[in-house]
């Protein structure tokens, strides 16, 4: 390692060789993994420093230092697709990555006050604007995160419900909720709209509401929600996902809790 650190700080062609010997015996070494895909990209090879990290997040994929490379081997910036992320201050319970150990720009992190209304759809706009912007700089955006809606409503064609949050209806069907209840304001939705209610559940009260909020405006949720089901592409975009065993996750999920706890979260 120390000697493909030693070439690779004089520029030489030697590096790569000598990294290419030292993966053989230890390819799962995420050092010498990063420091062969760099030296592929100095050397004018990055399709093979691509490929090198593609292969190492099929083996690892939490790892942050090969999604970084990656996105930094493809000439891109990474847009987080992250809904709670997207709040300043909550650093800890969202496992940021401090800015100073970011290695490619990190977009759509800190946009939002903790007290806003945010949505997926203002997610939505904001993030193509995030993308269209990259892609004009010659650019490749790197959407990585873990709210699958909010990774949809960029890369697909999806159009949401047009619901006003604090209108007239919005405000009469939330004292409804608080006066009679969740399950009187579900029963209401199901006599006006059977179809919708069978796809949201009793306690979902602000989905109840604006379901009929849409019944007001004279159009239904279970025809809104067909749009949101198309998964038309309005991006042409590549697709990795990986999959846990639920023992391991259980056990990553556990030892995340307790870091968070251990760094004050409360």
């Amino acid at each position: 390692l120390e000697g493909g650190v030693w070439l690779m700080s004089r520029k030489s062609p030697n590096a790569v060789i000598l990294l290419e010997q030292a993966l053989s015996v230890w390819p799962e070494d995420m050092s010498l993994n990063l420091l062969y895909a760099e030296a592929l990209l100095e050397h004018g090879m990055p399709e093979r420093g691509v490929e090198l990290m593609r292969a190492y997040l099929q083996k690892h994929p939490d790892s942050l230092d090969a999604r970084l490379e990656l996105a930094l081997l493809l000439g891109g910036e990474v847009v987080s697709a992250d809904s709670m992320q997207i709040y300043r201050g909550m650093d800890i319970g969202t496992a940021k990555e401090p800015k100073e150990s970011r290695r490619v720009p990190l977009l759509m992190v800190d946009v939002a006050d903790v007290r806003s209304d945010y949505s997926a759809q203002v997610f939505q706009r904001e993030a193509r604007a995030c993308v269209d912007g990259l892609l004009q700089n010659g650019r490749v955006p790197v959407l990585c995160g873990g709210t699958g809606l909010y990774l949809d409503a960029v890369i697909d064609e999806m159009d949401f419900p047009r619901g006003t949050k604090g209108g007239d209806s919005r405000r009469k069907y939330e004292e409804l909720a608080r006066r009679q209840g969740a399950a009187a304001l579900w029963e209401m939705l199901r006599s006006r709209d059977a179809r919708s209610a069978e796809l949201i559940h009793p306690n979902n009260v602000r989905r109840v509401e604006r379901a009929l909020e849409l019944l007001d405006e004279g159009t239904s949720y279970a025809k809104e929600h067909e749009g949101l089901k198309r998964h038309a592409p309005h991006y042409v975009a590549s697709i990795f996902a990986t999959v846990r065993r639920r023992e391991e996750l259980y056990r990553r999920i556990d030892a995340r809790v307790d870091a968070m706890m251990a760094a004050g979260l409360v």
